[in-house]
């Protein structure tokens, strides 16, 4: 299995993505009488790629650890088996397994799970984690598994907060105003765009860094490992630290085939599901540090802290943005903004 220090190693690699798995009967029995189950799992990154590295290579140790169970997974590396979409879409009619999407992703069955990855929603992935472990999980995360076979299995994988780079320094939303943003093609990616100030300027990420040297864009938002793997400090001047958005991800596993294991086969895909997690937020942990230290050594791109940037009024735009009267968003995300971060009913 591949350790945090290998990923350190590899750093360099892609990283922002999903993966998927779909379970095989072999039709053998282990050591304790359980039938044999292969999970396939895919991802859209390389195989250097924390999920991989730290996240289903750990799981598939813990299967070997646990030879009784009976279970074994096979990796397809790089989107070989579809994007995230269309890997929930397959793990929805029971062609797959499992996946290891974006929250956010989720909004293809449900556009409320979007307010769990809204900007200034939430400050830490404890914090979300305890809203998806509550009353918000019960009432948006739970139900997808009668709804559309999809169960949610174990902790949250981390991918790391979201930050502004621009090639000037961006106190404020007013900093930002009538700046083409790079923005996904979502609404939940336009929203955050314009809650930052920004205008909203479609470019998928792989063109990202093009757009940004030829001033097609010219500020965009991502986690720090995300930004470094792209290469986009070479083309950005700035980096300003708000954190708007705690980027994690869920393991994504159809309620069929969860249904389908055995109490044992069940209880060590749980257990795998959980310590690959702490595997995983680990690695991005020491990734964000070990780049941080390597961009000041090197003076690739200043950073601009938090403490010298305006987080009321970019609350404030983001607030008005989400919930403001006339707000496209409001309907979808209005209430649930507000309860997340004013603690409104």
């Amino acid at each position: 299995m591949a350790t945090r220090a290998t990923y350190r190693r590899t750093i360099a690699v892609a990283f922002a993505g999903s993966l998927t798995l779909t379970a095989c009967g072999g039709g053998g029995e282990g050591e304790g009488g359980n039938p044999e189950v292969e999970f396939r799992a895919a991802h859209a990154q390389t195989p250097e790629h924390p999920y991989q590295t730290c996240g289903l290579e750990h799981m598939q140790q813990v299967f070997e650890d646990n030879p009784e169970a009976n279970l074994s997974m096979e990796i397809f590396p790089s989107a070989q088996l579809g994007s995230n979409e269309e890997n929930l879409e397959e793990i929805q009619a029971g062609t797959l397994d499992m996946s290891v999407p974006g929250l956010g992703s989720l909004t293809v069955f449900d556009e409320q799970i979007g307010a769990l990855e809204t900007a200034f929603s939430v400050e830490s992935q404890e914090e979300l984690q305890e809203l998806v472990d509550g009353e918000v999980g019960e009432e948006l995360l739970v139900p997808l598994r009668e709804s559309h076979n999809v169960r949610v299995l174990g902790p949250l994988w981390a991918l790391g907060s979201r930050h502004i780079t621009a090639n000037k320094v961006v106190e404020s939303p007013e900093d930002l105003a009538g700046v083409p943003m790079r923005s996904q093609q979502t609404a939940a990616s336009r929203a955050t765009t314009e809650a930052l100030g920004g205008t909203p300027t479609p470019v998928d990420f792989s063109e990202l860094y093009l757009a940004l040297s030829q001033g097609v864009v010219q500020a965009q938002e991502n986690p720090v490992v995300q930004i470094d793997t792209a290469n986009l400090h070479e083309v950005q001047d700035y980096m300003m630290m708000t954190g708007h958005i705690v980027n994690v991800s869920i393991v994504a596993m159809a309620e069929s085939s969860y249904q389908e294991l055995t109490d044992e086969q069940q209880q060590v895909l749980d257990e795998a599901a959980s310590s690959a997690a702490a595997e995983v937020d680990q690695c991005i942990a020491d990734a964000e540090e070990e780049i941080m230290q390597r961009w000041e050594d090197e003076g690739a791109i200043e950073v601009i802290p938090q403490d010298q940037l305006d987080m009321e009024a970019f609350r404030q735009n983001a607030k008005e943005v989400y919930t403001g009267e006339g707000s496209e968003y409001a309907d979808t995300w209005g209430d649930l903004y507000l309860q997340l971060t004013e603690g409104e009913e």
